[in-house]
Parts: structure tokens; sequence; C-alpha cells
């Protein structure tokens, strides 16, 4: 049977990752809201940060890889493993998701057959098929097209991946000691900075790299890694000691390469340097900080993630996730259109501080509503499948 003897246990809320979580939004917000040219220093300065925001995908992947990770383990030797971990996770993410394809793929073309949304739609029935996005293979059905056939269902391609992962990595918690686990970790990130290096050398398009789940699996095993890192005191007290360095380190070198690589290119994430090494090292980043706020080594980065807009975005973030993108293209479409910004001093930046309230607004809106009619009563059915604990060892 495994011991736990670490400070952490999937049992404990921590506020502060729900505050970590509404960051993570709250950055992919911005980058696919963030729609102006770049005719002012101002502008362009302004817009090469904003679009940085896709890293808040790969938090969200080392947040999974934590959070998962954690609960398996915790579980792991208990009565119906497997059984409650599946079910679990189908009230969490089936019934908003699915809900949120049929609409898209089956109510959207009805209720908006004359606007930009209902069309796109139409043109994606006929001409794809949509087993891709009910089997939660949508970042593979990407990678395949070289881009977005389905742009209001474009973000499923990380709930695929994540999904792609939740199905194998209980039997490898399950087969595996918390040692061979962490290395089994390290491997993981390994193979995922060869074959992305290998798309990258061959001369793949950048979505295979960026889509495909062995690409992606550095993320996930930085948030597995740590969270059973923090499962043992002795390995603890080593985390609480390098984190800080890792995470400046690794966020360094990041950050000096993406500026080398071209700082004002909005399209940083496919560039060959990103593709390679720099998703490995915003999984290090990510991970060290993930370990710095679950042990609350800096108390005021802590204490600044538990402020309550953070955690309240963290709270709604699944479906905001979804819809953000629906309501920025709608509205965009039919009633705000990038040429209508104001402007200042030739500026449109204040028209995109104003897009911004008008799109996350009522996406925000349409998530708390999910939140209350939907996702919480599906996740008061968890009450009925409780985690099991192992037995502690014989004495």
């Amino acid at each position: 049977m495994p011991t736990r003897t670490g400070v952490i246990d999937s049992g404990r809320h921590l506020p502060a990752l729900d505050g970590l979580r509404g960051v993570a939004i709250l950055l992919v917000v911005l980058f696919h809201h963030t729609l102006i040219g770049q005719p002012t220093l101002v502008d362009r300065v302004y817009v090469s940060v904003a679009r940085l925001g896709w890293i808040g995908v790969d938090l969200f992947f080392v947040l999974s890889g934590f959070l998962i990770t954690g609960i398996l383990y915790d579980a792991k030797g208990g009565p119906h493993y497997y059984r409650n971990f599946y079910a679990r996770r189908t009230l969490r993410i089936f019934p908003l998701y699915y809900a949120f394809v049929f609409f898209t793929l089956t109510v959207a073309p009805w209720l908006w057959p004359g606007t930009e949304l209902g069309r796109v739609v139409g043109r994606a029935n006929e001409e794809h098929g949509q087993l891709w996005y009910w089997f939660y293979l949508s970042n593979l059905h990407f990678a395949q097209e070289q881009g977005f056939p389905q742009p209001n269902l474009a973000v499923t391609w990380s709930l695929a991946i994540e999904e792609q992962f939740y199905l194998v990595w209980p039997i490898v918690v399950a087969a595996l000691a918390r040692r061979p686990l962490m290395w089994t970790c390290g491997a993981l990130a390994v193979v995922a900075l060869a074959v992305r290096t290998g798309f990258v050398l061959s001369g793949a398009d950048a979505t295979a790299a960026y889509m495909l789940p062995f690409c992606r699996t550095d993320a996930l095993a930085a948030g597995a890694f740590v969270a059973l890192a923090l499962r043992d005191s002795g390995d603890t007290a080593s985390i609480r000691g390098w984190a800080p360095f890792v995470a400046a380190a690794a966020a360094g070198v990041f950050l000096v390469g993406w500026y080398m690589e071209e700082p004002f290119d909005n399209g940083t994430w496919e560039k060959p340097g990103m593709q390679t090494a720099g998703y490995t090292l915003l999984a290090l980043t990510f991970g060290a900080l993930l370990a710095l706020v679950a042990l609350d080594v800096v108390p005021g980065l802590s204490r600044a993630l538990r402020a309550p807009i953070l955690r309240v975005f963290g709270k709604y973030s699944y479906a905001l996730y979804l819809f953000h993108i629906p309501v920025r293209r709608f509205i965009r479409d039919e009633y705000f259109p990038v040429a209508d910004f104001p402007s200042w001093m030739g500026s449109p930046l204040p028209g995109q501080l104003v897009f911004y309230v008008v799109t996350t607004a009522p996406a925000f809106l349409l998530a708390w509503l999910s939140w209350h009619l939907l996702e919480r009563r599906a996740l008061a059915l968890k009450r009925f499948l409780p985690y099991g604990r192992a037995a502690p060892p014989a004495a």
C-alpha cells in the first residue's frame, strides 16, 4: 500500500489554486479577445503582451495534472478506484460539454441562420463530421486539418487532451509506486519535447506539435510530479527549497526566448523555439509556481491568488472557457466590429478595453447560469461516489 506522509492530500482545499485557475482563464480570454491592430508603439507592446495569454492553457494542463494525480494517488488501493474516478469526472465534465456541443452544432444554426455564427456552424456541419467533437477527438481533427474548421468549438482541443489523459493515467497510477511514477513523469516530459522537436525538424504543421496528446504531456506531467513530490515530507522540503529557483530560471529563459524569437508577433505559440523548448519551459515554470502556491512559500503570492475576484473566475472557468469564443464572435460580427472601435491619438486601445467588457460580461453571465442550473446539480451527485482510502499497512 502507498504511504502518504506529505503535507498535501486531495481532501484539502487550497483557495489559492482557485485563484490560479482564475489567472489561467483570464489569460486565455485576454488572448482570444485581443483583436486590434498595432498602429502605434504602445499598441505593439500591449498586443505582444496580451497575445501571450495562450500560456493560460498550459497553466490549465499543469493544474489538471496536479489535481487529478493527487486524487488518484490518495484513492489508490481503496474500493471502487476506477468506477468512482471515471464517474466523478463524467459528472464534472460531460453535462456542460455535451450541452455546449449540441447547442453549437444543432441549435445555433437554427436560431441564427443569417448570421456569421450560423453560417460557420452550418458549413462545418456540411463539410466536416461531428464525431470528432462527440468523442473528444477534436485535437486530432484540428491537427489533421491544420486549423479550426469549427471556430466556435476551437477550445475543445485542450479538453480532448485532458480526456485522453484521464483515460490512461488512472491505470498508470494504480500500477506504479510513487517513485517510479515520478520517474514516469520525467520520462513523459522528455518524450513530449522529443516528439515536438521531431515535428519541427520534419516541417510538420504547427498544430500537430500544439495539439497532439503526446506533445503536451510535459505540462500534465509537471503537475503530476508536484502532486507526488508533495506527498512525501523529504521531497516536500526539497521542493520548497528549489521551486523558487526553478520558477525564476525557467520563466526567465522562456521570456528571453519569446523576446528574441519575434517579440511583436501575434503567433508566438507557432514559432519553432516555443514548440520545442518553450512549452517545456512553461511546464517547469508553472509546475514550480504551483508548488510555491501549494506550500505557501511566498505568502504575498498566495494571498494575492486568494483574492475573491480571481477565485470567482476560477470557479466559473470551465463554462467561461467554452462560452467566451462564441460570445466574442457573435458580438464582434453582429454589433461591435473591430473597425468601429473608438480610438484616441491614433490608438484603438480604448475601444479594445471596451470590447473586453462587452464580450466578457455576457460570457461570464452564461457561465454563472451554467454553474447554478447545470454544473452544480450534476456535481451534487458525487456524494454517491465517495473516494475510498487505502487501508494503512499492517504493523
